[in-house]
């Protein structure tokens, strides 16, 4: 009983903060933010379902992260990502990211398959676009853009697998290896320096959502002027057309 209440009070006050937020760029006549109030939540339940999450994590103001998902600490989940654990759970350890654009799912029970959940390691970059579904990752691993890893699959350690990549079902990446193509294939091992920059890469996908969650939660004036100034001049130059 507690625990509705206090959902429903939460709800409350991020719809009431939106109409705030809304009415506030209204006022200064900054068009660009002051439409439709947006009413999207980046972390929601899904029925008795909630997202398990550690203190120290970035959420996109436009991510979605809803159902069973367990994120650990200092993992980022940015612009446009979803992470939807409805049919099953999807967990995530720290230090890791989640690229704008990318969807993370698991794979539900069907009557030829048993239900497949999503792990995701430490250390691990999953790039912009990509499909994680239903598989595992492990630790210190990069995910290349627009790549799509499905179920069953493993990507263990140490792992590359190159932008615009299909690693098809029940596929077994071994540790320290680099894989390209659709349908993906081993290509060569990785380097010593590749897993260094792996882990490097992790540490500075952390070290830009700190920025950028730094300028979510304060006032610059200073951005704000700059940003109205290009504003209006370009509607300026719309009227001017």
């Amino acid at each position: 009983m507690l625990v509705k209440l206090s959902q429903s009070i939460s709800r409350s006050i991020r719809s009431t903060a939106a109409v705030l937020d809304s009415f506030a760029f209204k006022m200064e006549n900054f068009p660009y933010w002051a439409k439709e109030i947006n009413r999207h939540q980046r972390v929601m339940a899904i029925g008795h379902n909630h997202p398990i999450l550690a203190r120290d994590i970035f959420i996109a103001p436009n991510a979605t992260v809803a159902g069973k998902v367990n994120i650990g600490n200092r993992t980022s989940v940015w612009h446009n990502a979803v992470l939807r654990g409805d049919v099953c759970s999807i967990v995530i350890g720290s230090c890791s990211s989640i690229g704008p654009q990318s969807i993370i799912h698991g794979q539900g029970e069907t009557k030829h398959q048993p239900e497949i959940s999503t792990v995701i390691g430490d250390w691990v970059t999953i790039e912009p676009g990509s499909i994680i579904h239903g598989c595992q990752i492990q630790d210190e691993c990069v995910i290349g853009m627009g790549s799509v890893i499905l179920e069953g699959a493993t990507i263990e350690k140490n792992s590359i697998i190159a932008p615009g990549s299909l690693i098809t079902r029940g596929t077994i990446v071994k540790s320290g290896e680099f894989w390209a193509g659709s349908p993906a294939t081993f290509i060569r091992s990785v380097t010593d320096e590749e897993i260094e920059d792996i882990v490097q890469t992790a540490k500075q996908q952390y070290e830009s959502a700190r920025e950028l969650e730094k300028s979510f939660s304060s006032n610059d004036p200073e951005t704000l002027e700059i940003c109205q100034t290009m504003t209006h001049n370009k509607l300026d130059l719309i009227k001017r057309q």
